[in-house]
């Protein structure tokens, strides 16, 4: 490898790819100077990026339009091990949030085309490619730094920019339609374009891959030529200077805290601070990673740690640091202990939000750019009520997906959500939020995340009453598993448990044969008297405010009683428990003796005498009640 000339360093190597001239062009712009060069079949432009800490030699290919092309060029990159830094850098359409100039650093790329096609719809599979994760972090402290504008050729307004997800496919976006079918799908991308998978794919030990685009259109008819240039201007400074702080943070870390995770030095100057921030939160985290005292499982011992390492923090070190952690939330390949982070994570940013007069990070900006991880440490009390409607709606959208897009919530984001419910935090838009993302969430997740069966109980007569058979049969199975809230537990008021129990009859009467199990006269005989006096004023009346259709689950109840020696004290408690006056509407005289007959024929199911003259005096006395015309 060639040294620079009259220095003995030997620069970084980087190859970027481009596929339209005018990314070509924006990229020279950033070079020192530059010469044509023979590349394989292709001539590239080799030369040293301009305005570095230390020497970087670009390696500049245009391949043209196209993820085969890009792989292609990747490969042969890949296979000759002429670059440690493999980049594409270019224009893209933006999908959401961004602005015309913005630029995307991917943090991921989706590949656009994989699909399932049943039924003649089309089912989106997500099959996606992490770019390499220690430039995906660079690119994060790029965006927050915003020194990379200063780089940008031929000023302009301030643009944005942000770390995120990137679709690529093989077509050209120009549809306000069909880009609001990719929102729906892809929810959590930024920007579509047609080169980053295949670059993505090339990465592994010994290349680093990342992917830059600068917004030139919005993916819709409004797209134009004339709005490339000013995107791949700011693409191409953004990945210059994400390789001069590649260059830069690659350096051994000279400041040594002495704290014992972390802290300034004594009389260190304020700029050194300022600057070395993230390399010093980099390293507490490392040390995080190892501290044989964080492995303790007691969550109050990590706690102490992130309380005591956040007051021997200084203010540039402690927003570094939330950045840094948020996003390792965010990496599933991360390999730190997942729940102690959680821990250490929320307790840092609440002693963070309960100093009044601190300098907080920018949150609008870290839930775009870590989705998840930004939610996680936000969602508690101390911290969602200290941020703006917007903030507010992300850190939702975090943990339960966009409104009208929700996400699968696991267990441990319903965790932080139920904790934010029972603090009563939730403005009425936001509870009926979390109450529809409940609503399409498995019983299992809900009761593995800690929801008390009083949480669930809007979930399980929501489904009963859907007249839904599957949903009436999930909810019914869940009634029946070990780990639930069984009607005969005690977990429910008693109030609660006898309208679970007349819903669980008159589902088994629509037919749901998961309600029919659990209505069953052995799971029934060892419910207790009040949810039993719901199930049998459930099969007398059938829901209606009549008596003359009951149902045929109606001789299983009564059985189910007698089996469990409760029957007197069942059909006592529905007599002094049910408003019959103003519950069933009035029937005429001449109807009272059809109707109690039909139900007195229920008598002869049965199992002997006594339990027949007990029901037959109820059916007695209630008629008494039942109001006439």
């Amino acid at each position: 490898m060639r040294e620079v000339q009259g220095t003995g360093v030997t620069p970084l190597r980087v190859t970027v790819l481009t596929a339209l001239p005018i990314e070509t062009k924006s990229l020279l712009e950033q070079l020192e100077s530059s010469r044509p060069t023979r590349i394989g079949d292709s001539v590239g432009h080799v030369g040293l990026l301009r305005d570095t800490a230390q020497p970087a030699e670009f390696t500049i290919v245009e391949v043209g339009p196209g993820n085969i092309e890009t792989a292609m060029e990747a490969g042969r990159v890949r296979g000759e091990g002429t670059a440690e830094i493999l980049m594409f850098v270019g224009i893209a359409g933006a999908l959401k949030d961004l602005a015309l100039g913005d630029v995307v650093a991917a943090s991921e790329v989706v590949w656009l085309h994989r699909a399932k096609i049943e039924a003649g719809r089309e089912l989106r599979r997500q099959q996606l490619q992490p770019c390499t994760r220690e430039l995906v972090q660079e690119a994060r402290y790029t965006a927050q730094a915003g020194a990379w504008i200063s780089r940008v050729s031929g000023g302009s307004a301030s643009p944005r920019a942000v770390v995120g997800q990137i679709l690529s496919g093989e077509e050209l976006v120009k549809d306000r339609d069909y880009k609001k079918t990719l929102q729906a799908d892809f929810s959590d991308a930024l920007a579509v374009e047609n080169e980053g998978y295949a670059l993505a794919n090339a990465g592994g030990p010994g290349l680093k891959v990342i992917v830059i685009r600068g917004a030139s259109d919005h993916a819709d008819e409004g797209k134009r030529d004339k709005d490339q240039a000013l995107a791949a201007r700011h693409a191409a400074a953004f990945a210059a200077e994400l390789i001069n702080n590649h260059l830069i943070l690659r350096s051994p870390v000279s400041a040594s805290p002495p704290s014992e995770h972390f802290a300034a030095q004594a009389g260190e100057p304020a700029a050194a601070v300022t600057t070395t921030a993230f390399d010093r939160a980099a390293t507490a985290l490392e040390s995080l990673r190892t501290d044989a005292d964080l492995m303790s499982e007691d969550p109050s011992s990590v706690i102490d740690f992130a309380n005591t390492d956040f007051a021997s923090a200084d203010v540039e070190l402690r927003n570094a640091m939330v950045e840094l952690l948020v996003t390792e939330i965010d990496d599933e390949q991360s390999g730190f202990p997942g729940e102690r982070l959680r821990v250490y994570t929320r307790a840092f940013v609440a002693r963070l939000m309960q100093e009044p007069d601190l300098r907080r990070p920018d949150w609008d900006e870290l839930l775009r750019q870590s989705s998840i991880g930004t939610s996680v440490a936000l969602a508690q009390a101390v911290a969602f009520t200290q941020l703006n409607p917007r903030e507010r709606r992300r850190v939702l959208s975090g943990l339960i997906g966009n409104a009208g897009t929700p996400r699968t919530a696991t267990p441990i984001g319903w965790t932080f959500i139920l904790d934010l419910l029972r603090a009563d935090v939730f403005d009425d838009s936001e509870r009926v939020r979390v109450h529809e993302a409940i609503l399409a969430t498995s019983y299992s997740t809900l009761y593995e995340a800690g929801a008390t069966p009083t949480e669930l109980l809007p979930k399980l007569a929501y489904d009963l009453e859907s007249h839904d058979y599957g949903a009436q049969n999930r909810a019914a199975r869940f009634l029946l598993s070990a780990d639930s809230p069984h009607l005969d537990s005690g977990q429910l008021q008693a109030a609660d448990r006898a309208r679970i129990a007349s819903l669980l009859i008159s589902a088994a009467a629509g037919g749901a044969w998961g309600a029919k199990d659990a209505t069953s006269r052995s799971v029934m005989a060892g419910w207790d008297v009040q949810t039993l006096a719901g199930a049998l004023w459930a099969a007398l009346t059938r829901g209606s405010d009549r008596l003359d259709m009951p149902t045929d689950r109606l001789p299983d109840v009564l059985a189910a009683a007698t089996l469990g020696g409760k029957l007197t004290e069942v059909l006592d408690a529905v007599l002094s428990s049910v408003a019959v006056e103003e519950q069933l509407a009035p029937i005429k005289d001449s109807s009272v003796k059809e109707d109690r007959e039909w139900l007195v024929g229920r008598a002869q199911k049965l199992p002997d005498v006594e339990a027949q003259k007990q029901w037959l005096d109820f059916l007695t006395e209630l008629f008494k009640r039942v109001p006439r015309e």
